[in-house]
């Protein structure tokens, strides 16, 4: 039943359409969100490991080429749906493509079988909030927390960071009006 269900939920995020060309399919990533990742690939459906497209992911990941690694992930992930190194793979890279929306959410999504992948989004999310707060944006953090889930605590940390940060600037505009009037 699980294996199942991961394969429905696989089966709704990608949708291979044959293009006019024979030779070239397109693959939608529908990330949960408004916007649409698509990547489009040369040649026909892939046959192979899924050992060697969780290989070719890991390594376009490191070199920070988002789109070439989901393709890759979400090959592994069709030959294997239950890969837990694919999964996380797709979900860190569309968090790392810029879709921090569609990244959570997709994590809430392998979260169902593979809890892991919540902790380790929240994490990443963390560790941006703190260089968003070190950098004064707050009101785009504030934007960004709106849309976190409550996924069983695992954002709190998130949220109780930028409820401090906001205090502390309150706290700071205060001093400064003080420090004026005086």
């Amino acid at each position: 039943m699980k294996y199942f269900a991961l394969f429905l939920f696989s089966l709704s995020l990608v949708s291979v359409s044959i293009q006019a060309a024979p030779s070239s399919k397109v693959r939608a990533f529908h990330p949960l969100a408004a916007k649409v990742v698509r990547i489009e690939t040369a040649g026909l459906v892939k046959s192979g490991s899924s050992d060697a497209f969780l290989r070719e992911g890991w390594r376009l990941f490191d070199e920070g080429k988002w789109k070439n690694a989901m393709e890759q992930f979400l090959s592994a992930l069709e030959i294997t749906p239950s890969n837990q190194s694919a999964a996380e793979g797709l979900t860190m890279a569309v968090y790392r493509s810029g879709e921090v929306t569609s990244a959570v959410a997709l994590g809430e999504e392998f979260a169902q079988s593979m809890p892991r992948i919540r902790y380790m989004i929240a994490g990443a999310v963390l560790a941006d909030a703190r260089q968003q707060i070190d950098r004064g944006e707050l009101a785009a953090l504030k934007e960004c927390v709106k849309s976190l889930p409550r996924a069983n605590g695992a954002y709190d940390e998130v949220r109780t960071l930028l409820e401090a940060a906001a205090w502390e600037k309150v706290d700071a505009e205060k001093g400064a009006v003080a420090q004026r009037s005086e």
